[in-house]
């Protein structure tokens, strides 16, 4: 598809009944209402657009992410090259802030000590509890750091999740090789969630998919930070399996975990579209939907909000669209 969304990136959440999108290329910041209206932008110049728009000049340097929440939304934002720091014996670079946009139109920066803090390294995610507790987490090249902070941004916990961590978990799998696909942390509950993925790499005999690898199982640990600050498994969830026309199994994308429910995505046999899955405890598959994706559209960003709305951004021709599903109702969240 050759148009001006090939090139571009964005970033999609939804709460409360607004939509946020993020516009990477453009460091813009803008929110829909449900009929999607353009309601506000946080920018950083103002342009001639709307009079009825609200415009928030917003010194942002790279966008990478947003995260909306009731008081504040959260922005991950890239800093350029002479504000970023590189530690030579971690091998890390920090050159990445988070923005704290309150609804007073002030501005706060969140960095690894709290406000005002250090850069961070490249963010992978952002965690809210439902105490407004936060975890940032993360990525090294040995895996992930979670640093997490108290409502009022006081620093807690800092979490190592890495190879070696798994390695002392679980020696059984010795043989394959383990990446870390996804890690979520209730800071309240203290509980970590690690996905997992062991395979082995294909032979250039064997037919190739499109990652490359054969997978041979993928797991969700579940693990408690004790008082110590050592990780204890409290579970392993074996993930279901979901053989493909190439005989090879598919990656299973964890959306999200959220009152011991796990939700998940994965492709369907024969179609380039996607199933959604609502998971047990143990991993057991209680609901089961298939997302037909909409004709000459591009899969451009997914999410899915607390309150169980899933929203896909999509790019064509004419424009971006969104797509919303209520899982509450197709899942029974």
């Amino acid at each position: 598809m050759n148009n001006k969304f090939t090139n571009s990136k964005f970033d999609i959440k939804t709460y409360n009944g607004l939509v946020y999108i993020a516009e990477i290329k453009t460091n813009k910041l803008m929110i829909f209402n449900s009929y999607g209206k353009l309601i506000q932008t946080y920018q950083n110049g103002i342009f001639k657009t709307n009079p009825d728009l609200k415009i928030k000049k917003i010194d942002f340097e790279g966008i990478q992410a947003i995260y909306p929440l009731k008081d504040f939304i959260i922005v991950a934002d890239k800093l350029n090259n002479k504000k970023s720091k590189f530690n030579q014996k971690e091998n890390i670079a920090y050159f990445m802030r988070i923005l704290i946009l309150n609804k007073n139109s002030s501005v706060e920066i969140l960095g690894q000590e709290g406000l005002n803090g250090m850069p961070f390294p490249q963010i992978y995610d952002v965690n809210v509890d439902e105490n407004g507790n936060i975890a940032i987490i993360s990525i090294y090249s040995e895996g992930y750091i979670i640093y997490s902070y108290n409502k009022e941004f006081s620093p807690l916990y800092k979490i190592y999740v890495n190879k070696n961590l798994l390695k002392t978990i679980d020696n059984q799998k010795k043989k394959y090789n383990i990446s870390i696909d996804k890690v979520f942390f209730e800071v309240n509950k203290k509980t970590l969630y690690v996905k997992t993925t062991y395979y082995e790499n294909i032979g250039d005999n064997e037919n190739i998919n499109d990652l490359g690898i054969k997978i041979k199982d993928q797991y969700i640990y579940k693990m408690s930070l004790k008082k110590n600050k050592e990780l204890e498994v409290i579970n392993k969830i074996a993930l279901p399996k979901n053989l493909l026309d190439d005989k090879q199994e598919s990656f299973i994308n964890i959306i999200k975990i959220q009152k011991d429910k796990i939700i998940a995505s994965t492709n369907m046999k024969n179609l380039s579209n996607n199933l959604i899955w609502k998971l047990d405890s143990k991993g057991l598959i209680k609901e089961q939907i298939a997302l037909i994706e909409p004709p000459n559209l591009m899969f451009l960003s997914e999410s899915l909000s607390k309150d169980g709305i899933l929203s896909i951004l999509y790019g064509g021709k004419t424009g971006v669209s969104v797509y919303w599903w209520n899982l509450n109702a197709l899942l029974k969240l």
